[in-house]
């Protein structure tokens, strides 16, 4: 999918495959620039991480019926080297060291906050390495907010205070005042699915499992 995108927009991109410290495989996407044109990363190197319900693909794809480029590949064009980040549970990483995410269950047992404290960690520490840069950028989106936000306020060593020159966050997360259809909906389905059997939303086992949710929850 996302080589589609990078061939229909005209640019040159690489997979990075980073492991987190809990040992969760990710691949993350860096684009290396237009297909043909050179390469300028003067301004630095920025990990853009997705919302909820996405991942690096379809958040690009968003913008396909807009006659602008993707902001993300905008700052590849002002000079900025650009790694879009794939979070766990995501079709892009499914990859474990010892888990299967098809037939583990444990697999699936994580919050946003292990993303924010393992998957940004291990994305800051590859992008870094690749660079050689001693601080990168960090740009979030809804969910990619909210992972961080957990991060931040957990950050007991300054970690991010060390690896990162600016954060940034559009759509920040926040608690909602959900009209009561939104919680009867939430308490009825989501929050049964586990202990029905469903871990996952668009997982490696969605063709099979998404008929059976259907008549789980009618």
């Amino acid at each position: 999918r996302f080589e589609t995108v990078m061939t229909k927009m005209g640019y040159d991109w690489e997979p990075m495959t980073v492991t987190t410290s809990d040992d969760y495989i990710l691949t993350t996407f860096h684009i290396l620039g237009k297909t043909g044109g050179s390469r300028d990363t003067s301004q630095g190197a920025v990990l853009i991480q997705h919302g909820d319900q996405e991942d690096g693909t379809s958040w690009l794809t968003n913008y396909t019926n807009s006659d602008e480029i993707p902001f993300h590949l905008k700052l590849v064009d002002a000079g900025y080297d650009v790694y879009i980040g794939n979070n766990r549970g995501t079709m892009y990483s499914w990859g474990h060291k010892t888990l299967d995410a098809g037939v583990d269950n444990e697999y699936w047992n994580w919050t946003w906050a292990d993303m924010g404290m393992y998957d940004d960690k291990a994305n800051i520490d590859a992008i870094k390495a690749a660079t050689g840069r001693d601080k990168i950028f960090y740009l979030g989106y809804s969910q990619g907010t909210g992972q961080m936000h957990y991060a931040l306020s957990h950050d007991d060593e300054g970690y991010f205070g060390q690896n990162l020159s600016k954060i940034v966050h559009l759509a920040p997360c926040f608690v909602p005042n959900a009209p009561d259809i939104m919680k009867i909906y939430y308490t009825h389905t989501i929050a049964h699915a586990e202990e029905k059997g469903f871990y996952a939303i668009n997982g490696p086992n969605w063709d099979t499992e998404l008929p059976q949710i259907c008549d789980a929850f009618g």
